[in-house]
């Protein structure tokens, strides 16, 4: 008599559950192709591509959370252009494995404002896990001052970015807050608006500075990343 192991079950479990949701019809995650990855990239905020194989058990016990997740994000986010889940089946588009450089399987990219850069998701693979990625990333990374007392008193630290716009209402702000997104992790932001920053900008214009402390060694370095990235997109 065969003894079946944990990791056994969590693979038989998988796909019934994988069979379950298909036969139902009620999938969250898109197919996605060579075909139609442009266009979902290009009209979504944020994209999570799982890169899988159906002859991988790894996958086949990831694509049941990853359909979870979906579902939980898409209620959280109804709205169209936020957030996109998406799988690739690496067998049949192999141009697109071969795109994104897949080595293993799964593999979940991660896609901002229809830029395709080389990050993936390592978090944990769990439902709740996946879902506070996606709610941590459509967080707003801006902090928005009320008073010029909050400007003197903020954390410089390694560097930040301040933004003085005439309004929200604007496609440099627009571009701005894309520039954020995709700078989260390296960089901090700030910005003001309307009466409260006239003095701090040119008139009629909306403008940027960085603020560091030079005496922290990483200064520069920062200031590299951070200021020509954001004032590129003004």
């Amino acid at each position: 008599m065969k003894v079946v192991g944990s990791l056994d079950i969590l693979y038989l479990l998988a796909i019934l559950e994988t069979l379950l949701s298909l036969v139902a019809g009620n999938s969250s995650v898109v197919v996605v192709t060579h075909e139609n990855l442009q266009q979902i990239i290009d009209s979504n905020e944020l994209v999570l591509l799982s890169f899988y194989t159906d002859w991988c058990r790894f996958s086949q016990i990831l694509q049941p959370i990853f359909e979870e997740a979906a579902a939980k994000v898409l209620q959280k986010f109804p709205e169209n252009g936020r957030v996109i889940l998406g799988k690739v089946n690496c067998e049949i588009e192999d141009i697109l494995a071969d795109q994104f450089d897949i080595l293993k399987y799964p593999t979940i990219k991660i896609i901002r404002n229809g830029l395709i850069g080389s990050q993936e998701y390592r978090g944990q693979r769990s439902v709740e896990a996946v879902f506070q990625f996606v709610e941590s990333e459509l967080s707003d990374p801006i902090k928005e001052f009320h008073s010029i007392d909050e400007l003197k008193t903020v954390d410089v630290g390694f560097g930040i970015v301040i933004g003085y716009f005439i309004s929200k209402n604007h496609v440099e702000y627009d571009n701005y807050r894309r520039v954020a997104s995709l700078l989260r992790n390296e960089c901090r932001f700030l910005v003001g608006f309307g009466d409260l920053t006239k003095e701090l900008r040119p008139p009629g214009k909306n403008a940027l500075i960085f603020r560091g402390d030079p005496s922290i060694p990483n200064h520069k370095n920062q200031y590299k990343v951070c200021a020509p990235g954001a004032r590129g997109h003004l």
